[in-house]
């Protein structure tokens, strides 16, 4: 597993349509177990790229995803906000939007 986490954690490091087939694979894996899913959202927020507010948005609709999980909410939003600075601090303010629930303006 920690090879499998590593590996998916230095790919969702580059734009690439193999790095959403890869996610979404690991996902289809282990997406019964709560504390994979919790990582699998974590590597989630950490992907680079310029739609990293629109991938935020879709995810904080996922099935998997409540607000009323802590351990959730610090995987996809604490890990967006720390570990995604491009993508949080995006120029045109979409990240922080994205947490807001507004669209860019």
């Amino acid at each position: 597993m920690s090879a499998e986490i590593g590996a998916l954690g230095a790919l969702v490091q580059i734009e690439t349509p193999e790095r959403e087939t890869a996610l979404a694979a690991f996902h289809r894996r282990h997406g019964e177990d709560h504390l994979i899913t919790d990582k699998w959202f974590a590597l989630n927020a950490q992907a680079v790229g310029g739609g990293a507010a629109a991938r935020i948005e879709a995810l904080l609709q996922h099935p998997d995803f409540k607000l009323s999980v802590p351990n959730r909410v610090y995987a996809l939003i604490v890990t967006f906000t720390t570990a995604n600075q491009a993508g949080f601090n995006a120029a045109g303010g979409e990240g922080d939007d994205a947490l807001r629930g507004e669209e860019a303006v």
